[in-house]
């Protein structure tokens, strides 16, 4: 979770992510807004957020979607998004569908 913060701290409007894995020796978190995407590799402090690489393709990206972050349930009229609580029970975000409505 403090990769994806990271990231979408140095992003505009983009708290969907698609993927968040470490590969190599930095962890790559896609992120998504309205009209946007973004690669952010994080390796320890460093934070590096670029356009989208539509060439990297991977494998499970998008499977599952997760928006961080507090406010209304996202799933809309259309479903409730379950929620997502770390050990403490605090909210992070939730679950939405990738296929949406």
């Amino acid at each position: 979770m403090p990769e994806i913060d990271a990231c979408i701290a140095k992003s505009n409007n983009t708290r969907q992510v698609s993927y968040a894995a470490r590969r190599a020796q930095d962890v790559l978190v896609r992120l998504q807004g309205e009209e946007t995407a973004l690669d952010c590799r994080v390796r320890g402090a460093d934070v590096q957020v670029s356009p989208y690489d539509w060439n990297l393709h991977i494998e499970d990206e998008g499977k599952a979607l997760f928006i961080r972050g507090e406010g209304e349930n996202p799933g809309g009229d259309c479903y409730v998004a379950p929620e997502v609580r770390d050990a403490s029970g605090a909210l992070l975000g939730w679950m939405i569908d990738p296929e949406g409505c």
